[in-house]
């Protein structure tokens, strides 16, 4: 019978242990590169996430803003002046009122969109309107025709069907089917803190929204800072100026925005123009 010798099993056990290790150390090394491959894939994701959420935010803030100074002085069919429209206590609507600010925050009066229709005539401060949109007790409104303005307070309101009435604190003039009721916005808008915090442990800051009722509503985060500037033509020429040196706030045609946004690990500055819609 053949028999192999001892001494060549172990000599052949030998070589094969050799082999082996070096197989071993390769996918070792491939698997280390693999991983440093992925870890770096999902670094370079990160860093795309960030920079797509910081142009974003910007835009929607942006949009957001400039859809309200757009709408600034919108009183619906009839062209804003002074002294058209009526005030309610503290509240009023008029072209320097409409827009107004400082450089780190403004606020923006106007009448929402859409507004409810008359379906008949006023009765002792009584309406009947569309159902749309709906209002609420102690909501502000302005109440409208292309003849008169006024802002009013809803005392009651109650949805029956496809109607609404509507009782009113006291008018000055009588309006007829076909006039708007509609909801008395005011929009401040600025920047502060969330009480939140990053990765880093620093404080997140947000565009914030406050309306006529003293709500605040956080609108977007990732805004470290915003700054303001107005547009007024003076000679002619259209100029940017600083809050503090506007003098008819009636006159501002426009307000640049420039948005200082931070998202972990970047900051980047987003700059915009809104031209103001003529009413």
């Amino acid at each position: 019978m053949f028999t192999t010798p001892y001494h060549h099993c172990k000599k052949s056990g030998g070589m094969t242990l050799v082999p082996l290790m070096l197989a071993m150390l390769i996918e070792v090394g491939l698997i280390a590169v693999l991983i440093n491959l992925y870890l770096t894939s999902q670094h370079s994701l990160m860093l795309q996430f960030a920079l797509r959420q910081i142009e974003e935010n910007a835009q929607i803030a942006i949009r957001i803003i400039g859809n309200d100074v757009k709408s600034a002085g919108n009183i619906g069919c009839a062209r804003l002046a002074t002294d058209f429209v009526l005030p309610y206590g503290f509240y009023q609507l008029q072209p320097n009122t409409r827009l107004r600010g400082d450089d780190q925050s403004i606020t923006l009066t106007f009448v929402s969109f859409p507004a409810a229709t008359l379906l008949a005539p006023i009765y002792h401060d009584r309406l009947m309107a569309t159902v749309l949109p709906l209002f609420k007790k102690e909501e502000l409104a302005i109440l409208s025709d292309c003849k008169h303005a006024e802002i009013v307070k809803v005392t009651s309101a109650q949805k029956k069907s496809s109607v609404q009435f509507v009782t009113l604190s006291s008018l000055h003039y009588q309006y007829d089917a076909s006039a708007e009721l509609g909801k008395l916005t005011i929009h401040r808008y600025f920047v502060a803190k969330t009480g939140r915090h990053d990765q880093q442990g620093l404080p997140v800051y947000a565009l914030i929204r406050e309306d006529n009722q003293h709500r605040k509503t956080e609108i977007i985060d990732g805004i470290r800072k915003l700054v303001l500037r107005y547009s007024v033509r003076i000679g002619g020429v259209l100029q940017e100026l600083p809050a503090n040196a506007i003098r008819d706030w009636s006159s501002v045609e426009g307000v640049h925005l420039q948005l200082d946004m931070e998202i972990f690990p970047f900051k980047k500055t987003w700059f915009a123009y809104v031209a103001r819609e003529v009413s």
